[in-house]
């Protein structure tokens, strides 16, 4: 989610990677009463809180989106890590407190960076480039050395295609995939090795690619004229993805094992939702915003519940003027982080709300 990219790039970047204040407004999501009470964790104020990971409850990472810094909490102590020079921070995915890596973009934003945490300092890492440039949104570490990064390559006049990188605990490598026109890849999960997921966009609608282990091949899925953001795997016959329909309302499509298929859910119209994280089968949040109003009208992010049964909205409170749910953080104990940004005065402010089911 970024805002310095080429003016002339396809809808679904400015959508996925653009800092939605730049492009978007909101109104207030329904509040509907939940068995989870969100409320407001002090944390730094970076500008936007864009992605979450934990190793464990002792060892969570935050990325701002256009801050070279993370935050780090271990269990007792929250801390301000600078990371290495770059424009934004897509997406962080911990390993362990010594292992942790981060994809984004170059200060030249036509350019991706990776960069990787050792325990003491962040620093980049090689990683391939092309020709007109290229983007990465999203990452998944399997192990120390099956790790995967996707996004797009930009083309000839900003055509894209879809991208994903390798690491086999040496070196970073692009592998093959279906040369989609217009393809970008916004997010990737896994249930194992030979079962990954990454979905997006092309340019006419949603995008899904599935690794059997040998190779990427796309599957269908509904959603014409949309995008996906955001994945997540709980089984292999049960994954869930989230995202826009332009003009319409936020997106929910669920794998079964056999096919994708839309799912109902309850957001206002014009609402998209940006991630998801699932804890089990019957408890899984997603997060958004609605999309055509995100600051005039103020209003809370939008938070989903799918309790096994449907999705529900869950109420959160208001601080400021709008916010912005860019990502959602899950763990086992019932803990739910959820990250964005609110409209201050002076621009975007980063929040994180905390709650923990039953509470």
């Amino acid at each position: 989610m970024i805002t310095r990219i080429a003016k002339n790039r396809s809808y679904w970047s400015l959508l996925a990677t653009a800092i939605l204040f730049l492009l978007a407004h909101a109104v207030h999501a329904q509040d509907v009463a939940g068995e989870t009470t969100f409320n407001f964790a002090k944390v730094p104020d970076v500008g936007t809180i864009g992605s979450f990971s934990a190793d464990s409850p002792r060892d969570i990472w935050a990325t701002a989106v256009l801050e070279p810094v993370a935050l780090h909490f271990d269990g007792t102590r929250l801390q301000q890590i600078p990371m290495a020079n770059g424009s934004h921070i897509s997406k962080v995915e911990a390993l362990s407190p010594t292992n942790v890596w981060a994809v984004g973009q170059q200060t030249q934003a036509s350019l991706s960076q990776i960069q990787h945490f050792d325990g003491t300092r962040w620093s980049v890492v090689p990683s391939p480039h092309f020709a007109n440039g290229e983007f990465l949104s999203s990452l998944k570490a399997l192990s120390a050395n099956n790790i995967f990064a996707v996004g797009f390559i930009t083309g000839t006049g900003n055509r894209s295609t879809p991208l994903i990188e390798h690491f086999d605990g040496t070196s970073w490598k692009a592998v093959s995939v279906p040369r989609i026109a217009g393809g970008e890849l916004l997010d990737i999960a896994s249930a194992s090795p030979s079962d990954i997921w990454a979905v997006g966009a092309d340019s006419t609608s949603t995008l899904i690619l599935h690794f059997d282990g040998a190779q990427w091949t796309r599957v269908n899925s509904p959603g014409a004229n949309a995008a996906l953001h955001g994945v997540a795997v709980v089984a292999s016959n049960d994954v869930w993805a989230v995202g826009a329909e332009i003009g319409e309302t936020a997106l929910i499509e669920h794998w079964d094992g056999t096919a994708w298929t839309e799912v109902d859910n309850p957001s206002d119209i014009n609402s998209t939702l940006f991630a998801i994280s699932a804890i089990s089968s019957n408890d899984i949040w997603a997060v958004g915003c609605t999309v055509t109003a995100c600051g005039d009208a103020g209003g809370p992010p939008v938070i989903e519940h799918w309790d096994g049964t449907q999705w529900n909205l869950n109420s959160v409170p208001l601080e400021l003027g709008g916010e912005i749910g860019l990502s959602v953080l899950t763990l086992p104990s019932k803990q739910i982080f959820i990250g964005g940004f609110a409209f201050g005065t002076q621009g975007p402010v980063a929040y994180v709300l905390k709650g923990v089911e039953g509470k």
